[in-house]
């Protein structure tokens, strides 16, 4: 029988999740993917782009259901950043 996680290992998870970040750029653009938990149990790679020199940005949302989701959403990602001449951040 599996035990349910406790609230503090959901929020230790969740800060773990939270603070995963990759970062591109190329000249004066930026592409960064952040990883967040979702209210439903999943997560959600919130990916957000564009200039340095402006204010604001666009973004989308992309909900994965798993791990396999996740990974999978994340080599389409890195492979278009570097087909377009991007750079990953450190």
């Amino acid at each position: 029988m599996s035990q349910t996680p406790s609230f503090l290992t959901l929020v230790l998870i969740t800060e773990q999740i939270n603070n995963m970040l990759l970062s591109w750029s190329k000249n004066n653009r930026f592409y960064n993917a952040q990883l967040q938990a979702s209210f439903f149990g999943g997560i959600s790679i919130f990916c957000r782009w564009g200039s340095i020199y402006k204010k604001g940005a666009t973004y989308k949302i992309i909900y994965c259901d798993n791990e396999q989701d996740i990974d999978n959403a994340l080599q389409v990602i890195a492979k278009r950043r570097r087909a377009r001449g991007y750079k990953l951040s450190e």
